[in-house]
């Protein structure tokens, strides 16, 4: 959700490059996550499973159970991540480095069901059609990529609002003033 100082600019739509910069600074957060996530699993489960003996400890981390486990944990820190960064604040970190926000066609915010559709949307961008989801920004003239046609979301700029309200948002009793 925008907050009340920033209004989306005049040309709405985020470039291209904006977005791939944004969506790889997403998963360089992403991996920092998972990684830290799952070093301190394995360690965990190894220290309390095998007394933390060096040679149980690399054989657990090499295990295929582990592989595994590495997999589908990955996979749910990523859709919850981007899931509940663009349902609760309209943007993930990278989009929020960048002045990017993730909204409905019309501006208005998402709901989380919109978010969910969003974030397996990438995995159709991604996955399922080899990349070229992805790069669909660059045929469209609205700048919209795979997933957010699936979602009926689009990314816009962000800029600062110029305009300065005439009522003071706190109200301070004239008592109060005085002192």
């Amino acid at each position: 959700m925008p907050f009340a100082t920033e209004t989306f600019s005049d040309e709405p739509q985020a470039s291209f490059a904006r977005r791939a910069l944004a969506y790889l600074i997403d998963l360089a957060v992403v991996y920092a996550m998972a990684v830290v996530t799952l070093i301190a699993c394995v360690a965990l489960y190894g220290q309390f499973k095998y007394g933390g003996d060096p040679r149980l400890m690399r054989a657990l981390a090499l295990a295929p159970t582990t592989r595994n486990f590495i997999f589908w944990a990955h996979a749910a820190i990523y859709l919850s991540y981007f899931t509940l960064a663009q349902w609760y604040a309209g943007r993930t970190f990278g989009k929020f480095v960048l002045g990017l926000n993730v909204a409905l066609s019309d501006g208005a915010e998402l709901s989380f069901a919109r978010s969910v559709a969003r974030t397996f949307g990438y995995i159709v961008s991604g996955q399922l059609t080899l990349g070229v989801g992805f790069l669909l920004p660059l045929l469209r003239r609205d700048g919209r990529a795979l997933h957010d046609i699936i979602s009926g979301t689009q990314v816009f700029r962000l800029s600062k609002a110029k305009a300065v309200s005439a009522e003071p948002s706190v109200v301070i009793p004239a008592e109060d003033r005085a002192a």
